[in-house]
């Protein structure tokens, strides 16, 4: 028999109010921790190494790193896909919110067709990544 979680209205909404903090306190603990003991020991792309082509990934700790200091168009530099996500995560969260306060609504499109589209999107970005 499976059991289920179940929070009270109360206890979801408070859940819901510690989050962006308890996010915040990840953010600037992994910045410290990035800064001082893993920037110098990150090894190098496998595909980048072999092929001289950014993969999707690459830029990305940089990222993270750039927007834990608040330097949103550095993050961008680095790789756009880190600002993409977090506008899903904060869209998702508008929606735990909503569905806390009883007013559940989807904020962004769940159809395949439209991840196929966002698919294309960023293919095509990092085509274009590439040969700049």
């Amino acid at each position: 028999m499976k059991s289920k979680l179940m929070l009270t209205k109360p206890q979801r909404i408070a859940l819901l109010c510690a989050l962006p903090f308890l996010a915040a306190a990840a953010l600037v603990l992994a910045s410290r921790l990035y800064a001082a003991y893993i920037m110098d020991h990150v090894p190098p792309c496998i595909l980048r190494s072999f092929t001289g082509l950014l993969c999707p990934g690459c830029g990305m700790t940089h990222a993270v790193f750039a927007l834990s200091h608040g330097d949103i168009m550095e993050s961008l530099r680095e790789n756009a896909l880190l600002l993409f996500g977090a506008v899903i995560l904060l869209l998702r969260y508008l929606e735990l919110w909503l569905g806390a306060l009883g007013r559940g609504r989807n904020l962004f499109p769940r159809s395949k067709g439209f991840w196929c589209g966002v698919f294309i999107f960023w293919s095509g970005y990092y085509i274009i990544r590439n040969l700049i």
